[in-house]
């Protein structure tokens, strides 16, 4: 029978115990108890214990002794809270501002995030949206250069007293035309149509007297007065007031600071007229008195 002696027995520290175990069996583990009636032999074992376990135990309560100590250090130590609770004079100031700037910058890289997702999505609709648009102001444009067709094909036969009944109606119909795109087809040769039923319709019908042909005629404005002629432009016209006439175009006209009071304006067929004439159209479109306006202003 294996005895422990009373001193490793009356001990309960952990590491002590430990140590008297490891002793008290190397030195007895390799004895044989016989007894013998009152007299105990004890002879030695030839055949030892194996010594690997023995070690193994002492290892492991080893290694339990050092991770005690270990969670009985970290237990002593103050924790992180504690240290901020006492930092918090100046912590408290300075982390506030600072997550304050982390909340706006993330709100603000969120909200451009945000902003290129929408409209990454909304790309293809805006697309599709500027295509209809686009789509719907060429039908309306052809729209508008029908109804001056017809109003110029009903009209152009009409004596001038009859026409000035549709005035109203002539006058709309060359309204509508300033916001059509002056690329749609058809639209010059209706527009100068519709000038000039619009100008016979406004305008007293004049009393021809004389022809003229005014080609490469230049004076400062005002200094030259036309009145009650048929006068037909070519080329640089400047600076002349047409009074009381009917005023043709040649398509190489150009005009400058030329200025026509009740004049009826005559000009030629053309799908594509040159630049200087397309100019003296937009600007008799765009007169408010028909009776009295300048073309080339400078």
């Amino acid at each position: 029978m294996l005895r422990l002696p009373p001193q490793y027995t009356e001990s309960r520290a952990p590491g002590r115990v430990s140590r008297a175990l490891t002793g008290a069996l190397t030195r007895r583990a390799g004895e044989r108890l016989a007894r013998t009636g009152n007299l105990i032999v004890m002879k030695h074992n030839v055949s030892n214990q194996n010594p690997e376990d023995l070690s193994a135990v002492w290892r492991a309560l080893h290694k339990l002794e050092k991770n005690l100590e270990v969670l009985s250090d970290r237990a002593s130590r103050p924790p992180v809270w504690s240290k901020a609770w006492r930092e918090r004079k100046w912590l408290i100031p300075t982390a506030l501002p600072v997550l304050a700037a982390l909340g706006a910058g993330a709100w603000y890289v969120g909200g451009l995030v945000l902003d290129r997702h929408i409209q990454s999505a909304l790309s293809p609709v805006q697309s599709d949206i500027k295509t209809i648009d686009e789509n719907v102001q060429q039908i309306t444009g052809t729209l508008r250069v029908l109804q001056a067709q017809v109003a110029a094909a009903k009209y152009t036969s009409v004596p001038p007293d009859e026409l000035r009944k549709h005035r109203v109606e002539l006058m709309g119909v060359m309204k509508a035309l300033r916001g059509v795109n002056r690329d749609t087809p058809g639209y010059w040769p209706a527009s100068f149509q519709t000038i000039t039923l619009s100008l016979m319709a406004t305008v007293p019908s004049p009393m021809i007297t004389k022809e003229n042909v005014f080609d490469n005629v230049s004076g400062p404005p005002g200094s030259i007065l036309v009145e009650n002629s048929n006068v037909v432009l070519k080329n640089v016209v400047a600076g002349v007031i047409f009074r009381n006439s009917i005023v043709r175009f040649d398509a190489s006209a150009r005009l400058a600071n030329d200025t026509f009071e009740n004049c009826v304006l005559i000009f030629p067929v053309l799908e594509t007229p040159p630049k200087p004439l397309q100019e003296v159209g937009n600007e008799v479109l765009a007169a408010q008195d028909l009776s009295n306006f300048t073309i080339g202003k400078s």
